[in-house]
């Protein structure tokens, strides 16, 4: 039995609980801490979002994750998960009024995790390359317990205690399964310890400022050339590139809740000029920022 089979039953309950809990909504967060339901009726279109640390499971569909160049083909199969803010471009390539896609986004607190590593102490070396994203099998185990915290969300029973035991016994089947050292490998990549994650931290915080790459080396500690070859190690992408997404992500996110105009919305998130912004927008998007604000606007 594969283990797409071995999922299917677990998965037709959870889709089933969240398209009912959902109704006619797309997405809605939920009383279990940091647990957002998701479902698509149709395909969507390559879309901005920023992962934050966290973890993301589908119930049935696929979809794309786009990481600086690389693409990533992800459905039912497979978990994602993240130990940094990264800015992604999305696609859901696989949904339907009679199949919709199902998923949930679990945001994760990465200071638990590196608890339960220090309690299971099941790996004793410290990575030393990779990158802060990791896929893996994604295994009845851990759909299991995540149906239980879903289960908590819809029955509006969630309390913080039941939640934090769930969220623990995930980590500890996600640490211990087939993908155990990627995982943690991933989560401590996260850490603060890590030079190059300093970097996107300050830039998460900072996109609107002029990047210089030998200030921000120096912030972190490191040479120019390290502080390239480990930040794109580690987001796939390179300062400049994430600093970029960053800035038409949010750019994309004002024009859509506030009535501000292209050039505005340009000039907050640190632009110089309109014109590159438009430019960058419209490859990133797929349309420049009037047609494309416009756009998703008639889908809601």
């Amino acid at each position: 039995m594969t283990c797409h089979e071995d999922t299917e039953a677990v998965r037709s309950r959870m889709s089933a609980s969240i398209i009912s809990y959902l109704q006619e909504k797309e997405e809605r967060a939920t009383a279990v801490p940091g647990l957002t339901l998701i479902q698509r009726r149709a395909p969507v279109p390559a879309t901005s979002f920023i992962y934050e640390p966290s973890l993301a499971m589908i119930m049935q569909g696929r979809k794309n994750i786009f990481l600086g160049k690389t693409t990533h083909y992800y459905d039912e199969s497979l978990f994602f998960l993240t130990s940094v803010g990264v800015p992604t471009v999305t696609e859901v390539v696989k949904a339907s009024d009679e199949y919709p896609y199902v998923s949930l986004l679990l945001n994760l607190d990465m200071t638990m995790i590196r608890s339960v590593i220090a309690e299971i102490a099941l790996y004793d070396d410290y990575p030393r390359g990779g990158t802060a994203q990791a896929f893996g099998p994604a295994d009845r185990r851990l759909f299991e317990v995540m149906e239980r915290l879903v289960n908590l969300a819809v029955s509006a029973s969630a309390t913080g205690y039941l939640a934090n035991l769930a969220t623990r016994e995930l980590l500890y089947y996600l640490l211990t399964g087939p993908a155990g050292r990627c995982v943690q490998q991933t989560a401590l990549l996260g850490t603060q310890g890590n030079k190059a994650s300093k970097a996107v931290d300050w830039l998460n915080h900072h996109y609107a400022a002029p990047l210089r790459i030998a200030e921000l080396a120096d912030l972190c500690g490191m040479a120019e050339s390290s502080l390239h070859h480990r930040f794109r190690a580690l987001t796939s992408m390179s300062p400049l590139q994430f600093q970029k997404n960053l800035r038409l992500h949010e750019a994309r996110r004002l024009l859509l809740s506030e009535d501000i105009d292209a050039a505005t919305a340009a000039y907050h998130v640190g632009y110089q000029s309109v014109h590159q912004f438009n430019r960058e927008y419209k490859r990133t998007f797929g349309a420049p920022p009037r047609t494309d604000i416009q756009s998703v606007k008639r889908q809601y």
